[in-house]
């Protein structure tokens, strides 16, 4: 499965970055090869969130065990994961056969 992970580094996080710049991918990487997740992206971003990580792993289980843990260091803050798919199983979904028109009707429809 493959998840983006984007959030916010705390004020703490922040002042630290600036006292000691560094690329923090190295140790990013070395986390997530410690549970057995790949890193396929880690990037800043401008706008809404100030990071982007995009990894790959079994299962959201699996990313959580990792996640979790580095989220509650104080570092991270307003962290939000998106579960992808790719476009050829997203053609699946669509191709499996639907409910019968008579056993879901929208909100309001009568």
């Amino acid at each position: 499965m493959i998840f983006i992970t984007q959030g916010h580094y705390s004020e703490h996080a922040m002042a630290g970055t600036l006292k000691k710049p560094e690329d923090r991918a190295a140790a990013i990487e070395k986390l997530l090869d410690a549970g057995g997740i790949k890193l396929l992206g880690s990037d800043w971003t401008f706008g809404e969130h100030d990071f982007l990580f995009i990894v790959e792993v079994e299962n959201e289980h699996e990313w959580m065990k990792v996640l979790l843990p580095t989220a509650s260091t104080g570092g991270l803050c307003d962290v939000k994961t998106t579960v992808t798919m790719s476009t050829a199983d997203g053609e699946k979904a669509f191709e499996r056969p639907k409910a019968p028109r008579g056993a879901f009707h929208p909100a309001g429809d009568d």
